[in-house]
């Protein structure tokens, strides 16, 4: 059973009030916005489009997607990087996966028992809001909640999957500067950095 959501932090509270009190706040660079102590998210955002770890539907240049995966004959090729397309894979700011999530899984589950010699790295991602302290932890967390699915509900065997939480350290958009007083440039600073919001699954077959 997937656990309950928690409410917001008390120090997502303590962002929003300063976002909305019409005090002076600093404009936060990309290496504070990197290392920033703030909890994640202002609450206003609590539920904006695409915070998840997952992106958009669709291909991402550089990744394959488990649909054409799936419909391909023969063994999957070694190094072979997978996307999740999934709507939001999480809860936000959490690693309690939704309910939506389990549609995709269950096609990873597939491709998974159809490469039974190959080994599948499931990687976390975030993106910059928040420390990275922070961000590393959460990452590993949403990872291993996408292999203790796989194990435990699934029938995945647990030797075919391992874990990796990268936190930062792999964005794909790098972050910029913005006020964060302003509730819409901090809105459109998450909704731009959507793309490091991801779960990636590796394959490695060994060959």
């Amino acid at each position: 059973m997937l656990a309950n959501r928690p409410n917001a932090t008390r120090e997502q509270s303590m962002l929003t009030d300063a976002a909305t009190s019409g005090r002076p706040q600093p404009a936060l660079t990309g290496t504070e916005l990197a290392t920033s102590t703030t909890i994640k998210r202002p609450n206003v955002m609590n539920k904006i489009p695409g915070d998840s770890a997952g992106p958009d539907r669709g291909r991402a240049p550089g990744f394959s997607d488990l649909d054409s995966l799936l419909s391909q004959k023969g063994p999957i090729g070694s190094g072979t990087a997978i996307r999740m397309p999934s709507d939001p894979l999480y809860e936000y700011d959490s690693a309690d996966l939704e309910p939506g999530a389990m549609t995709e899984l269950q096609k990873l589950a597939t491709l998974i028992k159809r490469n039974p010699g190959a080994r599948f790295t499931i990687e976390g991602h975030s993106d910059s809001f928040g420390s990275a302290e922070y961000n590393l932890d959460l990452s590993q967390r949403r990872a291993d909640s996408v292999a203790r699915y796989l194990v435990d509900g699934l029938g995945i065997n647990p030797a075919q999957v391992q874990t990796r939480g990268y936190g930062t350290s792999k964005l794909l958009v790098p972050p910029r500067p913005i006020n964060s007083a302003d509730p819409v440039a901090v809105e459109n600073e998450i909704e731009r950095q959507r793309p490091n919001r991801r779960v990636v699954v590796v394959v490695n077959t060994g060959r």
